[in-house]
């Protein structure tokens, strides 16, 4: 296993440990970009860890988190951070939140992690080397109708909320099984890979929540294209990923008739 990705891990599990800790407290929420867009005091404490542990190993390397930004620091490689994906979960009290680290040479990911701090699991994937779930190797499911299969939404904060809301009624339409948004994509797109949901369609969702867990699923066998079916890129953040090339497919159809 690459040091940077052994490195990558043991961040991801400390800032765990920081959201575990605070998990069930009343803290107080300040307000980024939207009253949906929310910061506590577990994402900055997290954040600090992650970035004490990979700053220390990897001074040069560029550092785009959610919470302190990007920071450019001439290099070709770049650590994308979200110490809280579902931070509108956590402030909740539900416990589906996620912590999400990728590598990144260039605009090309190297390596994730996605961590999920209540279930003390772990999903990585470094490139060509398969994705794995604590040890283990995952693959995404074999299945090829909508109405057998879970499809995720997931929309930025300055996303065209109209976007999200015709594609759901599209899916409702094909008698698709279950139509999620969970409010942390990076998780669900690691069941993807891991082979319990079989899709999710991406309408703008930040870097840092899609990252890693692209790779994750790209690497357990899922396809990842943009929502017209092209080739898809690490940064692109309209696409969509499905298990198998049938559900792929269907899933063109539809985006296809909605308008952006």
């Amino acid at each position: 296993m690459d040091n940077r990705l052994i490195h990558m891990l043991r961040a991801a599990r400390q800032a765990g440990k920081i959201l575990r800790r605070y998990f069930g407290e009343t803290l107080e929420t300040s307000i980024k970009t939207s009253i949906t867009d929310l910061q506590t005091k577990a994402d900055l404490e997290a954040e600090e860890r992650i970035l004490s542990i990979l700053e220390k190993e990897y001074p040069e390397y560029n550092i785009h988190s959610e919470e302190r930004g990007f920071e450019d620091k001439g290099s070709d490689y770049t650590f994308i951070i979200d110490p809280m994906d579902g931070t509108n979960n956590f402030s909740l009290g539900i416990p589906n939140i996620s912590i999400s680290i990728a590598l990144m040479h260039r605009d090309v990911t190297l390596s994730g992690v996605v961590h999920s701090p209540f279930l003390e699991g772990t999903y990585y994937a470094t490139r060509g080397d398969g994705a794995f779930f604590d040890g283990l190797r995952v693959y995404a499911s074999k299945e090829t109708e909508l109405p057998q299969s879970t499809i995720v939404t997931s929309k930025g904060y300055g996303s065209p909320l109209n976007f999200e809301r015709q594609l759901m009624k599209e899916l409702h339409e094909k008698k698709t099984k279950r139509i999620l948004n969970p409010w942390s994509t990076a998780y669900a797109m690691t069941l993807i890979g891991a082979g319990h949901i079989e899709g999710m369609v991406s309408c703008g969702a930040e870097i840092y929540d899609i990252a890693a867990a692209k790779l994750i699923a790209r690497e357990a066998g899922a396809l990842v294209t943009d929502l017209k079916g092209n080739q898809d890129d690490d940064r692109n953040n309209f696409f969509m990923v499905s298990c198998t090339k049938e559900l792929q497919k269907e899933l063109i159809e539809i985006c296809k008739k909605i308008e952006k």
